[in-house]
């Protein structure tokens, strides 16, 4: 017999400290993306090619997989927790 993995909606449900949050890592990771060029440009005088042909493609790349690490741990959690 196959068993089925049921989820508990009441896992998911948002509180006011985890908007806040998000919304903390949010602009913190746009202020990364929009500060870095000019210093890296202007302070240390790297090639735009560069910033913006690579290291903007990788920070971008790293964020989204540090995002989706931390959905993926912060799910695994809250199903050992289960709900308050």
């Amino acid at each position: 017999m196959i068993q089925k993995k049921v989820i508990n909606s009441t896992m998911f449900q948002f509180k006011r400290g985890d908007w806040d949050g998000f919304l903390t890592l949010g602009t913190n990771n746009l202020a990364n993306i929009v500060i870095l060029p000019p210093i890296l440009i202007g302070t240390f005088s790297f090639a735009p090619q560069i910033v913006f042909g690579k290291i903007l493609p990788g920070l971008s790349f790293t964020l989204l997989i540090g995002l989706i690490t931390f959905a993926y741990i912060g799910r695994k959690l809250a199903a050992a927790e289960g709900p308050e």
